[in-house]
């Protein structure tokens, strides 16, 4: 069964390795050091995502303060292996993890190109909020997510 629990640790191992794997570092845009990383999210919300008790991918969460309202808001990252993909596990634990956070504002922002982190996201109710270009050139689709 799928389980989200807190990053432990003891976790940094498989955290690396998750994050080296090319398609999870090319979506992520994820630059600097991995160690630092690991230690900035043991401190966050974050939690890895578990399968029969094997880490497989993880939901990244960062707390802002809105410039303009002043009101916390957050901004949700997530990854899972490739070989876990297109099994439902990432909708599911987004679903699961979302349940956690009332009154808040949730941002993801997503390459246009990766149409199944779009989908995803639609499938948990968020909406598509703007489009712009980023410092790599990329086209950033941003979601946000009003909770309850």
């Amino acid at each position: 069964p799928m389980e989200l629990r807190p990053w432990q640790p003891a976790n940094e191992t498989i955290f690396i390795q998750l994050l080296s794997e090319k398609s999870i570092n090319t979506a992520l845009r994820v630059t600097g050091d991995l160690h630092t990383l690991f230690t900035h999210y043991l401190a966050t919300p974050s939690v890895a995502i578990s399968v029969d008790n094997t880490i497989v991918g993880g939901i990244l969460l960062d707390e802002d303060i809105d410039s303009q309202t002043l009101e916390k808001t957050h901004a949700i990252s997530y990854f899972l292996h490739p070989d876990w993909q297109h099994q439902g596990i990432m909708t599911a634990a987004l679903r699961a993890f979302l349940q956690n956070y009332q009154h808040t504002t949730i941002t993801a922002e997503v390459d246009a190109a990766n149409h199944p982190s779009i989908a995803l996201l639609q499938r948990v109710a968020f909406t598509e909020v703007t489009q712009f270009t980023n410092i790599f050139g990329q086209t950033i689709r941003l979601f946000t997510k009003e909770t309850t």
